[in-house]
């Protein structure tokens, strides 16, 4: 098998940096964030994988979560952001490398105010099987 689980991050942030680049102001997506980054960003984060295999293929099913974070009066920044996030990915067709993409699901969303009283944070989690290509 690929190095699937790189693929699949890959593939996550080829679909999401051009698409949240075009929102006001341009979101960049991170792997990984430094202190003192400008708000708003997204990281992709969090992710699991199960197998997912059938008689002839060998596959995985993947959770992965994308986090948002604004500083942002209010949760519509966030709110924006999730939604773009959502109409990129939710039932969309994705390219990951060495692998067939069977589909890309929503799962959830949440958005919240954090400790800190000023950070806005939305979460979103997608589903995402794939298996081996022939």
């Amino acid at each position: 098998m690929t190095d699937v689980f790189n693929a699949v991050q890959t593939a996550i942030y080829e679909r999401l940096q051009p698409v949240l680049a075009a929102l006001p102001g341009g979101v960049p997506v991170f792997d990984d964030v430094q202190q003192k980054t400008d708000y708003p960003y997204a990281v992709i984060g969090d992710d699991q994988a199960d197998e997912w295999d059938t008689k002839t293929s060998c596959g995985l099913r993947h959770d992965i979560t994308v986090d948002v974070w604004s500083r942002y009066d209010g949760r519509k920044e966030v709110k924006t952001i999730l939604g773009a996030i959502y109409t990129a990915l939710h039932n969309q067709p994705i390219t990951v490398a060495g692998q067939q993409a069977v589909w890309c699901y929503f799962q959830f969303k949440t958005d919240f105010l954090e400790p800190d009283g000023e950070t806005r944070h939305g979460v979103i989690r997608f589903e995402i099987a794939t298996t081996e290509q022939a």
